[in-house]
């Protein structure tokens, strides 16, 4: 046995100029460095031979252990450090000239130990795909492939099945010369059988070359109802089939014996009425203008009707149809059967939209689902089960003994149960008997019908159409206890009297004998109206009262409104209004005036507001007046203007003058003058007003058309 515990006391700070850079040099270990200068170490060990050599030949070398494994050449034992192998790019290892069979170095470009083989370097265990799948893997940069322009091929029974080519193609291939299938199977628990696909022949064209079959088109995913459609050599190309007037070279329909007939290239199937067609199984169609589709569907004989699937159905009548189902017969003029079994109808008008063994032999009669019903009445309406004749023109839903009807529910507990209201536009006919007018219906108990009955009213009781024989010292509506008397219309209190003689409106509380509380947003209405007439030797008061208003918004609060003529005689007061604190307010008319325009005028109401006594006319200096170019100091005659209204009388007194002046901001200014505005005369619903200015200000233009004055006036009737 050789054994070396401390070789860096043998070669202290060894280094060995490496052969391919004089620049660079490292400290090898003692293992590399007896490796590469094996011939050193011998002559080195030359003295020892005579007692190492026996032992050299039977036993291993050891490199820090004692006794090394008889087992292993050389054994190396150490806790602090590693054994490490030349470290090589995958391009300087594939640049090893003529490797050894059993060379081993590290990747760097792949983080892997590689060997070779004696034929290609191969990776050893640890960074492929394991046997039984692998974990934490990336699709980003693991894959199952190759890295340089080699196919990859993978195999059963070391027969090759599958091909991925270096230039992107995939083929299922073998070198057995059998064709490959793509096989898709059923879902499992389904059954065994598949879908595939399979290779055919590979033929050759006139010049002996096979090109390869089936190529999809190139020219995206064509238009809507277009098939795939091969040319015979195995270019496939988007195309769309000819009409079904059977002009079309294809031979997924075939012509009718008519004209304009077409049925599909199946079994049994065949189309001798013109313009009609057939596809299924067995179908057949005999009529004019019939489309069916199915199995089985034979004697389609009438015109303009269709059975558009099932088993056995058939249509015989014209415009007749049938959905679906199974053995259904529409055999009368426009009728339907929508599906379901043995279902037929044989009159006009007729449909039956499911169920089993119903028939129809009525017309414009529904059977909407059910079983074995049977009526021949019309317009009818059934659901339900066993139903047979009853009274005609009826609508019946009949489930059993126990049929329950919901509207409006969807638990209905009687055989009808309505959440909502009934509208009644004929008689209530409780177990058949309309009554008469006046009576009222009457319980009989559970499980019996009502009855009409008569409501007796007691002799002391106040009738709707009033009562006769009453005395008001006896008789009489309100209350015998402490209570207040409440008056409601449409259900909500108008007007209380109090248990202590008040009465009030809109209110509950009171100290006075008649107040009302008027809260409302409507246009001139008053909480207490008064209209006072009469001959009084004191103050006869119309209405006195008092109004508040808080709203920011609001366009007139009148406190009080009074009309008449006071006292007609002479007394101590004679006012027909007296107003002790708040504004004045009066109407403004609506009336035109002979020049300009009404401006300012009263909030929209009624004519208490709009046919007032008083008025704002805006007039243009230039359009409406005789307006010149203005002098200072010089009176300026603009001329007259007639107002009309219906309080001017002869001898009104007739309130007029500028009230405003508006520029057009252009010189001259109205503003710059003072005006005079005179009556001129005043007559039964008129008066004319003359009006003047002198300007203080001297200007060679004209005034501007939007040059305005506003004039008000009020008219003032005397006392009548």
């Amino acid at each position: 046995m050789i054994q070396i515990t401390n070789y860096e006391s043998m070669i202290d700070h060894a280094r060995i100029t490496n052969d391919r850079s004089s620049k660079n040099s490292e400290r090898l270990p003692l293992a590399k460095f007896v490796i590469r200068h094996l011939s050193f170490v011998i002559l080195l060990l030359l003295p020892l031979t005579s007692y190492f050599l026996p032992r050299a030949y039977a036993q291993s070398v050891g490199i820090s252990i004692a006794v090394p494994d008889n087992s292993a050449l050389l054994q190396l034992q150490t806790t602090a450090q590693g054994l490490l192998l030349p470290r090589l790019t995958n391009a300087q290892m594939l640049a090893v000239t003529t490797p050894a069979t059993g060379d081993l170095v590290y990747n760097s470009t792949y983080v892997n130990y590689y060997y070779y083989n004696g034929t290609i370097w191969t990776p050893l265990v640890g960074n492929g795909w394991s046997l039984t799948g692998n974990s934490g893997t990336s699709p980003s940069t693991n894959f199952l492939g190759t890295i340089d322009a080699e196919d990859l091929v993978q195999k059963t029974k070391a027969i090759e099945h599958v091909r991925f080519y270096n230039g992107g193609n995939v083929g299922l291939t073998n070198t057995n010369n059998s064709a490959e299938s793509l096989i898709f199977y059923e879902p499992s628990g389904s059954g065994t059988r598949y879908t595939g696909f399979k290779a055919g022949v590979q033929k050759a064209d006139t010049l002996g070359v096979i090109s390869p079959h089936y190529i999809w088109p190139l020219g995206g995913d064509g238009l809507p109802n277009q098939a795939l459609v091969t040319d015979g050599s195995g270019d496939l190309s988007w195309h769309t089939f000819a009409t079904f007037s059977g002009s079309g070279s294809e031979l997924l329909w075939k012509r009718g014996s008519a004209a304009g007939g077409e049925y599909s290239d199946s079994t049994g199937s065949s189309s001798t009425g013109p313009y009609s067609i057939a596809a299924g199984y067995h179908t057949t169609v005999t009529g004019n203008y019939e489309a069916v589709f199915g199995d089985s569907t034979s004697g389609v004989s009438g015109s303009y009707g269709a059975v558009n699937g099932g088993s056995g159905n058939s249509s015989n009548g014209d415009d007749d149809a049938s959905g679906g189902g199974q053995d259904n017969s529409a055999a009368a003029t426009a009728s339907y059967i929508g599906g379901g079994s043995n279902n037929a109808t044989s009159g006009n008008e007729e449909v039956v939209l499911g169920g089993s063994g119903n028939y129809f032999s009525g017309t414009n009669s529904t059977i909407i689902g059910g079983k074995n019903n049977n009526t021949t009445c019309n317009q009818e309406l059934l659901y339900g089960s066993g139903f047979t004749d009853g009274t005609c023109g009826s609508v019946v839903f009949k489930m059993g003994t126990h049929t329950l009807m919901g509207i409006g529910t969807v638990s209905p507990a009687q055989a009808m149960d309505v959440n909502g209201n009934v509208k009644f536009s004929g008689s209530l006919k409780p177990n058949g008997t309309a009554g008469s007018s006046g009576k009222y219906l009457l319980s009989a108990g559970a499980g019996s019908p009502p009855t009409w009955g008569t409501i007796a009213i007691a002799a002391t009781n106040w009738l709707l159409t009033g009562t006769s024989g009453s005395s008001p010292a006896t008789n009489y509506i309100g209350t015998g206890d402490v209570q207040d008397l409440a008056i409601r219309t449409n259900n909500a209190e108008r007007m209380r009297v109090l248990a202590a003689g008040q009465i009030v409106i809109d209110t509950s509380t009171s100290t006075h004998q008649l107040t009302s509380v008027l809260k409302t947003t409507t246009t001139e209405t008053a909480a207490i109206f008064g209209n006072a007439s009469g001959s009084s030797t004191s103050q006869s008061v119309g209405c006195w009262g008092t109004a508040n208003n808080t709203g920011t918004s609001n366009t007139g609060t009148i406190a009080t409104l009074a009309t008449g003529n006071g006292n007609t005689t002479a007394g101590t007061t004679n006012a027909a209004l007296q107003i002790n604190q708040g504004e004045f307010a009066m109407g403004r008319t609506i009336k035109l005036a002979s020049a300009g325009t009404i401006v300012e005028p009263a909030t929209a109401g009624t004519a208490f507001s709009q046919q007032g006594p008083s008025g704002v006319i805006q007039l243009s200096l230039k359009l409406d007046l005789n307006s010149t170019a203005p002098t200072a100091g010089v009176f300026e005659d603009l001329g007259d203007v007639t107002i009309n209204s219906q309080f001017i009388s002869a001898n009104s007194i007739i309130l007029a003058g500028v009230v405003q002046k508006i520029s057009s901001g252009f010189d001259p200014y109205p503003n710059n003058s003072v005006y005079k505005v005179d009556v001129e005369s005043r007559s039964a619903g008129s008066c004319v007003v003359h009006i003047g200015m002198i300007p203080f200000v001297t200007d060679a233009s004209n005034y501007h058309p939007s040059d305005y004055i506003r004039i008000g006036y009020t008219v003032i009737n005397p006392g009548r």
